[in-house]
């Protein structure tokens, strides 16, 4: 349902091109055959949570591409430290609306352009 919602809000934006996976396991699949911005996980796929996702690409690949923004999308209420310490750089929780999305969106993505500058 959170990807239906997702991609609802994405459709509208000419310049966003959106993949999307059924669990974890291709979406991990999938993330090693392209390159992309940004990555929005949810905290409950099958086969392997977004938590275990976000370790294998935080661990599992080089620099630059384990440095993706990663954005959790979770309705259980979780502390910035927890989510750091697994590699995540923002939740969002469910339900959320269209501006939440477009938010948590453009903030991690100037704060790691900030971040590749310096």
């Amino acid at each position: 349902m959170n990807i239906f919602i997702a991609l609802k809000y994405l459709e509208i934006c000419d310049n966003i091109r959106v993949t999307t996976a059924d669990n974890g396991e291709s979406a991990l699949r999938e993330f090693a055959r392209s390159d992309y911005d940004i990555i929005l996980t949810d905290a409950n796929m099958p086969i392997m949570d977004g938590y275990r996702f976000t370790g294998k690409v935080r661990n599992g690949f080089s620099i630059p591409k384990s440095g993706v923004p990663i954005i959790l999308l979770t309705a259980e209420a979780t502390t910035h430290e927890g989510l750091a310490r697994v590699g995540i750089d923002a939740c969002l929780l469910k339900p959320f609306t269209r501006n939440d999305l477009y938010k948590v969106i453009y903030e991690e993505m100037l704060r790691h352009q900030t971040t590749q500058i310096h």
